[in-house]
């Protein structure tokens, strides 16, 4: 994990744990969203002392949930890094309905949550469901099968090629600077999709950047470079298209 995605995650972390600080033991209510900004009349009907508690139980967790994934990233488990990442969007769907029962402007006269609550909290776990449902995906390692003179990535924004229309294949250790994304995945050092290259252009990449070598595939007009967290299937992988291309 480069320095500066370490220095983001330990700030982030302590945010939360100041913010549970102060928000259940402090009584900063302020600093819990839609409370500050509640009318007077709408603030009596809500049980402050049990939102407070229940607000800054969920800033603790979430605090532990990120340092939890920082750890298993730093043993070299990313996709733990990113299962914890994603399981934040499900903790705020869990937390979105839980404080509704702290607030009696959100309840009909018979305690039932009000229809138009219910159609927003369901709006909101879709799309707290598709984010980390696409951080989970997109992280995990892509499978690629070399096999009958074709090469099949597969995963999101896979693509199969034909090895006949290979111009050339190389192992390289460093790449060019990558500008920008056109349309891909970016997720801390996990690159999949389209990107633009210096020197290159458009290429589509399917790499762990600063884990080389990479594999550099010139394909028709075009580039392709992909390799692994493990440099030995990046190499074995390597070597069995060259089998295939050798053919």
């Amino acid at each position: 994990m480069p320095l500066s995605v370490i220095v983001l995650m330990s700030s982030i972390i302590l945010i939360f744990i100041v913010f549970g600080i102060l928000i259940k033991y402090k009584k900063c209510y302020w600093l819990i969203s839609g409370y500050n900004t509640s009318s007077k009349e709408k603030k009596k009907n809500i049980d402050i002392a049990g939102l407070s508690k229940f607000t800054g139980n969920f800033c603790f967790i979430i605090a532990g949930v990120l340092l939890i994934g920082c750890i298993l990233n730093y043993f070299g488990i990313f996709i733990g890094f990113a299962i914890s990442l994603g399981s934040i969007f499900f903790i705020a769907s869990y937390f979105l309905i839980g404080a509704q029962k702290y607030d009696n402007n959100s309840k009909r006269p018979d305690g039932k949550l009000k229809t138009s609550v219910v159609i927003n909290i369901g709006i909101l776990m879709l799309i707290f469901t598709f984010a980390a449902g696409t951080i989970i995906y997109g992280s995990m390692e892509q499978k690629v099968i070399v096999k009958d003179g074709f090469i099949e990535i597969n995963g999101i924004y896979g693509t199969k090629l034909n090895v006949s229309e290979i111009k050339d294949i190389s192992l390289v250790d460093t790449l060019p600077e990558i500008k920008r994304k056109t349309n891909g995945f970016d997720f801390g050092n996990i690159l999949k999709g389209n990107f633009e290259l210096n020197e290159i252009g458009i290429v589509k990449l399917y790499i762990n950047r600063g884990t080389p070598p990479y594999i550099t595939i010139k394909y028709r007009n075009s580039y392709i470079i992909l390799n692994f967290r493990d440099s030995s299937k990046t190499r074995n992988l390597y070597n069995d298209i060259k089998k295939q291309w050798n053919k």
